[in-house]
């Protein structure tokens, strides 16, 4: 790399870093006036799809007695921030180069690897107004699993199967998502012509044995879908194999 191309990734990673620390300052100072709101509303009540979208994060994080560990620092694909887009194009009139797989033209993609996972997010119109609950069922539902759930909350949309073992299924449609990485890889690929990615702890042991999911980005749809296998103990097998949920993936499609 030539003192030129140095420079110049030095000033791209300082200019998004820049824009990154805005937008968390923007939001907490949103966070910040709607807690103050509610703290003077003596008659201030948390919704009822507040609550359930709560108690169904609550549920994903402890779904199993032996609750799988959250947030340990691990990290195995890069370690600062990625812009998936062709950001010089737009602010620097240089592209960046990224895999064939997943070329991605304008801003409205951000890929943020951090040490315990990956937040992938699409910042153009809420994914509401272009998609919906009825487009998350797929055609292909394994033997034995059942509808247990199904909602939608501040432009996300969710839909959870289950066997009696206690395997679960879930499938959410979101315009951003944040996914454990531990002791795995990205893989990209692609379903139904977009881009998409694997991720895929079918063989670890520990905490996440047995996990595996699907990551698809639709930046023109301005969703991400994820679709996501779970045992029902860290030392029961796989339920559904890498080829099983990459089938189910690409049947939502059809």
């Amino acid at each position: 790399m030539t003192r030129r191309e140095e420079l110049q990734e030095a000033y791209e990673d300082a200019m998004f870093a820049l824009l990154m620390d805005y937008v968390a300052e923007s939001e907490g100072e949103k966070a910040l006036e709607e807690n103050r709101v509610l703290q003077e509303d003596p008659d201030a009540e948390v919704p009822q799809e507040v609550r359930r979208a709560c108690l169904k994060e609550i549920h994903r994080a402890f779904r199993k007695k032996s609750a799988r560990s959250v947030g340990r620092i691990t990290m195995k694909v890069i370690n600062k921030v990625a812009l998936v887009a062709l950001l010089g194009t737009l602010l620097f009139s240089t592209a960046f180069a990224i895999s064939p797989e997943f070329r991605v033209g304008t801003l409205n993609m951000l890929i943020d690897t951090v040490n315990e996972g990956v937040s992938f997010r699409i910042s153009t119109q809420p994914v509401s107004e272009r998609a919906g609950l009825e487009d998350l069922y797929p055609n292909l539902i394994p033997d034995g699993y059942e509808l247990i759930d199904e909602g939608a909350f501040a432009g996300t949309y969710w839909v959870d199967y289950q066997n009696s073992p206690g395997d679960r299924l879930e499938i959410e449609l979101s315009p951003s998502g944040r996914f454990d990485i531990e002791d795995t890889e990205l893989e990209p690929t692609q379903i139904h012509g977009l881009p998409a990615y694997i991720i895929d702890q079918l063989n670890l042991e520990g905490d996440n044995h047995g996990i595996i999911k699907v990551i698809v980005l639709n930046e023109a749809e301005g969703y991400i879908l994820s679709v996501i296998s779970i045992p029902h103990s860290t030392t029961a097998p796989p339920p559904i194999s890498r080829d099983g949920i990459v089938h189910i993936t690409e049947s939502i499609f059809k």
